[in-house]
């Protein structure tokens, strides 16, 4: 019987030791959790908060003003100098009174070799009376078609009857050329404007 006891008595003294380690590791999980729900909050919350204000407030304010200040008055003073010049230019042309060739274009510019084409014609002029036109020739109005047309020509409709539209043969090679000169005269002067087709 006192067996029985004194073993009844060491179960219940294990079972309370392990109830009472049970209890203490519950405790200080409890304890540390706290510390660091308050305890961390209240450490990042009061370093962060005037940190991060006076590095905001500092930084805008000196680097913010000078910065976009700079960059505007540098950047439209080169701007308008182009415009003005481009401006400035044209009216000079008409004005030394001689003749000049403003403008003169062909479409196409290729063409394949062998085939029959219609070339499309423009020029304009200034200080121009009279335009000569002229084939593989640097001067239309010495070796050109002996055509007197506008000084200024919309399109190959200003050509004379039997050569609107202007329909010429690709140059017989790929690589070949044909040139097709504008020459206008006005006052004394005259101007003369190449383009080319090319045999592709």
């Amino acid at each position: 019987m006192s067996s029985e006891l004194a073993e009844e008595k060491k179960k219940s003294r294990t079972l309370l030791f392990v109830l009472a380690g049970v209890g203490a590791l519950f405790l200080a999980a409890i304890i540390v959790l706290l510390i660091v729900v308050f305890g961390g909050s209240k450490g990042d919350g009061g370093t962060a908060l005037p940190t991060n204000s006076q590095s905001a407030s500092g930084t805008p304010t000196d680097s913010a003003s000078p910065t976009p200040s700079g960059t505007p008055s540098d950047t439209p003073n080169p701007t308008p100098a182009p415009t003005v010049t481009v401006t400035a230019a044209p009216p000079q042309t008409p004005d030394d009174g001689n003749v000049h060739v403003t403008s003169y274009s062909i479409s196409p510019t290729t063409c394949t070799h062998l085939e029959k084409v219609t070339v499309h014609i423009k020029w304009q002029s200034a200080n121009g009376l009279v335009a000569y036109f002229g084939v593989n020739t640097t001067d239309a109005q010495g070796g050109g078609m002996g055509w007197d047309l506008p000084a200024s020509g919309t399109s190959d409709h200003d050509f004379p009857d039997g050569y609107r539209p202007y329909e010429v043969t690709c140059p017989d090679k790929a690589g070949d050329t044909q040139s097709y000169t504008i020459t206008i005269l006005g006052n004394g002067s005259k101007a003369s404007k190449t383009v080319i087709l090319k045999a592709k």
